[in-house]
């Protein structure tokens, strides 16, 4: 994990550098798409950074406590919606390996640029405000024209319907949601609603 950590700021830094280009070149909305960037992965960092030190302390869970917390509760969340996706996959296991996140982050800007896509999709990511995750790109697809969604899927985007999940039921804080998705949910994102202030849970249900 401190490997990891290191290559997270390694990779802020160089957006930092191209966010630096963008306020001298006085290109408005290259400077919002990379500020952007460096927010969310700040974001993760913040996390993954919260999560490293935790371990680092044995600052654990109990695992009976847990089983018999879920057990009592019964249902532990509700899936209140489900809304198509078009989504980038990682094409990787390691996605800190080589620098590959910020290439992949690039990439994943310029295609949304070139399919006329990416102000819908920083509209959305800026009113849901990423608080951990494994997915590092998507878009509800039904926010995009037609013309928008086909050229992402000529970029191999895929359509994935995302279950929109509420753990208010549970009672769960956001440290006790973070780990029992982290565990549970293959492919995910929790995010603060700005709109609600509701702390949700997006489920990738990739095939």
């Amino acid at each position: 994990m401190g490997t990891r950590l290191k290559t997270r700021i390694s990779g802020i830094r160089g957006y930092l550098t191209r966010l630096e280009y963008s306020y001298d070149s006085m290109s408005k909305h290259q400077f919002d798409s990379e500020l952007d960037e460096v927010i969310k992965l700040m974001d993760i960092l913040k996390d993954e950074a919260s999560r490293y030190y935790k371990e680092k302390s044995f600052d654990q869970y109990s695992i009976t406590e847990n089983d018999d917390d879920d057990a009592d509760r019964g249902v532990i969340y509700t899936v209140i919606n489900s809304i198509p996706f078009l989504v980038k996959k990682v094409e990787t296991d390691d996605i800190y390996e080589d620098n590959y996140l910020v290439a992949f982050c690039e990439e994943r800007t310029r295609e949304l640029m070139k399919a006329k896509a990416i102000n819908t999709h920083n509209d959305f990511w800026k009113q849901h405000q990423t608080v951990a995750g494994n997915v590092y790109g998507s878009v509800p697809s039904e926010l995009l024209r037609k013309e928008n969604v086909e050229t992402l899927r000529d970029y191999d985007w895929l359509d994935v319907e995302v279950d929109i999940i509420d753990f208010k039921v549970s009672g769960y804080n956001k440290d006790r949601i973070l780990k029992y998705v982290s565990e549970n949910f293959r492919s995910y994102i929790i995010v603060d609603e700005i709109r609600t202030n509701s702390l949700l849970v997006l489920r990738y249900n990739e095939a």
